[in-house]
């Protein structure tokens, strides 16, 4: 679903693509509509930008950076995170409504910055909406982690948590067909540093120095 005729287009390509690398099977329907969109639903995926980057992001940076305070992204938290907050908090709110009343039962994936603001909020007025916020670093941090092992990323299981995007892993585990789950042996020691603009000068330190119990 997108109200953008041309974006609507290019996702249902997209999906399609998916679906066909996949090998999976299914029907691809496409709407302008948020509430025919929504009709029956089990799931409700939201991914949008409100203002898209240029100009809103630009200017969350803009105005930041004037009053002494140069932000990375400016969609999580912070100033800029708030103002991003207040672009989108009310549409959220607008497909909550809408799930009220023709899915009710849905559960909403949220990958729609800022994270934990837009949770926070639609809890705040929806309680009764099942909902997940989400977010990409989850799977991207256990790439670098098994990038870092010199792992394959299929063979880790792991569990993470956080109060932003997820991205703390309590637990990261080596899974093979004879031993469901092997603890990978102080992977603190087996890390590969890595140079240049790849470097992690933070995570790598932090594991070296508090290793898993």
């Amino acid at each position: 679903m997108d109200i953008d005729e041309t974006r609507l287009e290019e996702s249902h390509i997209v999906v399609r693509k998916l679906m066909d690398s996949e090998g999976a099977n299914g029907e691809i329907s496409c709407h302008r509509d948020r509430k025919t969109a929504l009709q029956g639903a089990d799931f409700v995926v939201v991914a949008f930008q409100i203002g898209g980057y240029e100009p809103c992001t630009v200017t969350d940076f803009a105005v930041c950076k004037r009053h002494g305070l140069e932000q990375t992204i400016a969609d999580t938290l912070g100033p800029g995170g708030i103002m991003r907050a207040l672009r989108t908090i009310p549409h959220l709110w607008a497909i909550c409504d809408d799930m009220s009343e023709v899915c009710p039962d849905a559960t909403m994936l949220n990958y729609v910055n800022p994270m934990a603001m837009n949770t926070w909020a639609m809890y705040a007025r929806y309680p009764h909406i099942k909902q997940v916020g989400l977010c990409h670093s989850v799977q991207g941090t256990a790439e670098e982690l098994a990038r870092d092992l010199d792992l394959d990323p299929a063979d880790l299981r792991y569990r993470c948590a956080g109060i932003n995007h997820m991205a703390f892993y309590l637990s990261l585990e080596k899974s093979s067909r004879r031993q469901l789950r092997q603890y990978l042996p102080r992977p603190a020691t087996g890390l590969r540093r890595r140079a240049g603009a790849e470097a992690e000068p933070a995570r790598q330190p932090a594991l070296r120095k508090h290793r898993p119990l």
